[in-house]
């Protein structure tokens, strides 16, 4: 049976053929190309890899195709890089042909970080160049990525406590064996133990608490001190890592992008996300939309101020049933549905923010039909059923008001954000950092991101040529 013929390797050439051929015309690393090598780099001003050897340094144009590349393809090792400007065709045409070594692929990234920033923004502008206008609508969310750090090498109180404990036995054993030794030979004996084993432990327990100390918190990685324990949703646990930032368009291209140590999104986080975001495309956003874990009232409150919408839901755990209770602005009381009166109390201060206590007289709730249910008090105290209402609740009323009338494009964050989340992950492989430290995390993730807006660019270009 005939089969169709390849070419035969030691086939000799008249005319080599191009590098180019090689590569297809939608190919994406294209857009690669295409994107560096409209940069000003020598404008910016890279660190070059020149060892003072004399050697010449690789450009700067070759090192960070090749690293955008890797960061779109799923590759970051940087030995991994150098044996993939050998075996992969994509690599060798955007190198022209060259193989950088694993060392200058890692210190031109490790020296780069502060340009690397920059990488981002001028994805937008290509973006703009295409016709496509960036308007004040964002959507923005956070992902947490393990560091790169072993779990089980930290500084704890736990870990202090132990090494304690342990210097305390070792003294205990000793002066029972110096004891006994006394007692069967006289004081004349040089003591039970070398003093250097305890002088290293004790050294051990300055050092972990000079490390706590300076890292400002209780539990410390020994390998990246920067890194906290964040909770990773889907069973995966607890484990140290970083929370990654994304603020993207309604076509999904990253406006803006950042990592941070806190272990939770919160209002401060929605409020840095949307100025990088403004300083990236520009122009103001109005519209701002993010899930459940940045409501801040103080921070939803000054945005807001600014003139912003911004369409964030209430934590299931400041949902209360004060829609059964009606407010009576005139005696500043609330009235339940069973007709007792609540009045004000006290003003108290939870987690940052001032909330308004209202409660009913004991007495009234232990007569109601709903004991148990509504009040589950034993009865003991003067007041009965409370509920808290904070200072802003006007303000947080109408922008719950503004969820429900805008909530399309509540529902259109599931479409644009997370999908973006899960491409990162997914696709280009990213699911925690190579690097150590927050500011070389940070030089990863613009990588990542960058090379995720290079691809989207291009995938929209095609679809509209």
């Amino acid at each position: 049976m005939a089969h169709i013929k390849g070419t035969d390797r030691n086939q000799e050439m008249m005319f080599p053929p191009r590098l180019d051929d090689w590569i297809p015309k939608d190919h994406p690393a294209r857009i690669i190309d295409m994107f560096v090598e409209s940069l000003e780099i020598e404008y910016v001003g890279p660190i070059e890899n020149n060892q003072k050897t004399g050697r010449p340094s690789y450009s700067p144009r070759v090192m960070l195709k090749i690293l955008l590349y890797g960061y779109a393809t799923g590759e970051r090792s940087s030995r991994a890089l150098e044996k993939k400007t050998y075996d992969d065709i994509g690599y060798r045409w955007l190198s022209n042909d060259l193989h950088p070594d694993y060392r200058s692929i890692a210190r031109f990234r490790q020296n780069n970080g502060y340009w690397m920033k920059q990488l981002l923004a001028e994805t937008l502008a290509m973006y703009c160049e295409l016709g496509f206008e960036i308007k004040g609508l964002v959507f923005t969310d956070g992902t947490k990525m393990l560091a790169n750090a072993n779990d089980n090498n930290v500084v704890s109180d736990l870990r202090i406590k132990r090494l304690e404990e342990q210097v305390n036995k070792i003294l205990e054993e000793a002066e029972n064996a110096d004891k006994e030794e006394d007692d069967k030979h006289g004081n004349s004996n040089n003591g039970y133990m070398k003093e250097g084993s305890l002088d290293k432990l004790k050294a051990k327990i300055e050092v972990y608490k000079a490390k706590q100390k300076e890292a400002g918190k209780k539990t410390v990685s020994l390998t990246d001190k920067q890194a906290n324990f964040m909770w990773h949703s889907g069973s995966k646990g607890i484990h140290l890592s970083y929370n990654a930032q994304v603020t993207a368009d309604r076509n999904g291209i990253i406006v803006a992008a950042d990592v941070t140590e806190k272990k939770a999104d919160d209002g401060e986080l929605l409020k840095e996300n949307i100025a990088q975001a403004e300083t990236n495309i520009g122009k103001k956003v109005k519209i701002a939309v993010a899930d459940a874990g940045y409501y801040e009232t103080k921070a939803l409150l000054e945005l807001s101020e600014e003139k912003r919408l911004c369409l964030v839901p209430k934590p299931v755990r400041l949902i209360s049933d004060k829609s059964k209770y009606k407010y009576n602005k005139e005696n500043n009381t609330y009235i339940c549905e069973k007709g007792v009166t609540l009045k004000w109390i006290e003003l108290k201060k939870q987690k940052k923010n001032l909330y308004n206590v209202y409660a009913a007289e004991a007495k009234e709730c232990r007569a109601c039909d709903l004991l148990g249910k509504c009040y589950r008090g034993n009865g003991l105290g003067y007041y009965g059923r409370k509920i808290m209402v904070s200072e802003h609740n006007e303000f947080m009323e109408r922008n719950q008001e503004q969820l429900k009338k805008h909530k399309y494009l509540y529902d259109k964050r599931k479409e644009v954000i997370e999908p973006i989340i899960g491409t990162i992950k997914v696709r280009q492989r990213f699911r925690g950092f190579t690097l150590r430290g927050l500011e070389k995390v940070r030089t990863e993730w613009n990588l990542a991101t960058t090379s995720f807006n290079l691809l989207k660019i291009w995938k929209i270009s095609r679809a509209i040529s």
